[in-house]
């Protein structure tokens, strides 16, 4: 049978796997228009300008997660070592 904390740290590794990604496909849609990654047209730089506050707020909720995430692995170690 598996472990809680080897399901809780798997869970650990694949939220911050995922939140990983968010966070660089945030950073790719955020530096289109700011000059550091410009290859795209206007239009395309207005989009997400327009889409700028949905990402920010999913980059956050990420990070919420991450944080749950973050404090179960940390009390799974912390209950593996009394046990």
């Amino acid at each position: 049978m598996i472990s809680l904390s080897l399901l809780v740290s798997f869970g650990h590794l694949l939220v911050n796997s995922a939140c990983l990604l968010v966070n660089f496909a945030i950073l790719l849609v955020n530096s289109c228009c700011t000059g550091y990654f410009s290859p795209f047209t206007r239009e395309y730089c207005y989009f997400t300008r327009e889409f700028w506050p949905f990402t920010r707020e999913f980059g956050l909720l990420t990070r919420d997660i991450q944080h749950v995430f973050s404090s179960f692995y940390l009390l799974s170690t912390f209950y593996q070592k009394r046990s």
